[in-house]
């Protein structure tokens, strides 16, 4: 589903219903030029001179452009894999924030993190990570997994080129939590 400005996501029920689970995934990008022209978008004037000097547009018109989204992440960074990780720990969750693990890379590398599950929890424990990256701590704050548990994985993409760390913190003690 594509949405330009505003997306909304309700939910409709005949009748109350208690400890509902859903969940949902959004990419946001910067839109290209062989984008638009597939969705119709209007081009400003620097693009569609761009568009006519390589030839984009009869690209897009033979099906060949614009890459799908995983087919461009694939090119991009999959061919520079080493190696995948998979990093799990055990804890017991208070109303202090705590330092899950930070994970440095190898000089001259990055990483990535691509996936997150935690142990669900309730509404009313209010699990929520954090995910600092490079020196934006708190990128993304206030992730609450307890909508998703340990048998469904929270997909991402977020790279860091220097260190990634994951907090926890809960709205009292809840014990053991298993993140991963």
């Amino acid at each position: 589903m594509l949405a330009k400005d505003r997306l909304y996501y309700n939910l409709f029920s005949a009748a109350d219903k208690t400890a509902f689970r859903t969940s949902f995934g959004v990419w946001v990008q910067n839109l290209t030029i062989a984008d638009k022209l597939k969705l119709g978008i209007p081009l400003t004037s620097e693009e569609r001179a761009i568009d006519k000097e390589f030839g984009i547009s009869s690209t897009v018109e033979k099906g060949l452009l614009p890459l799908p989204l995983e087919q461009q992440i694939e090119r991009e960074y999959r061919s520079q894999l080493i190696s995948e990780e998979t990093h799990g720990r055990t804890m017991n969750v208070t109303a202090t924030s705590q330092l899950v693990e930070t994970i440095y890379p190898r000089a001259g590398q990055f990483l990535v993190l691509t996936k997150l599950a935690a142990t669900e929890g309730t509404p009313a424990n209010n699990i929520r990570i954090s995910i600092s990256r490079d020196t934006d701590a708190n990128y993304i704050s206030d992730l609450k997994p307890y909508a998703v548990g340990l048998e469904r994985e929270l997909s991402c993409f977020i790279p860091a080129l220097t260190e990634l760390s994951l907090n926890i913190i809960a709205a009292g003690a809840v014990a053991p939590v298993y993140i991963r």
